[in-house]
């Protein structure tokens, strides 16, 4: 991953992706994880990196 999307940014997705009230919103942080970051591990790795949990 050559340009990493900001850590604050990233925050609102996993946000967004770990409730459950907003299907829609939920599925959208999820697709842009996925598209910004990638594979789930690489989305992990990038979380170990710069502290998110």
């Amino acid at each position: 991953m050559n340009n990493e999307p900001p850590v604050v940014l990233v925050r609102t997705w996993l946000t967004l992706a770990r409730q459950s009230h907003d299907v829609e919103a939920r599925d959208r942080a999820l697709e842009m994880l996925k598209e910004k970051i990638g594979s789930p591990a690489e989305i992990e790795l990038y979380m170990k990196k710069h502290g998110l949990n």
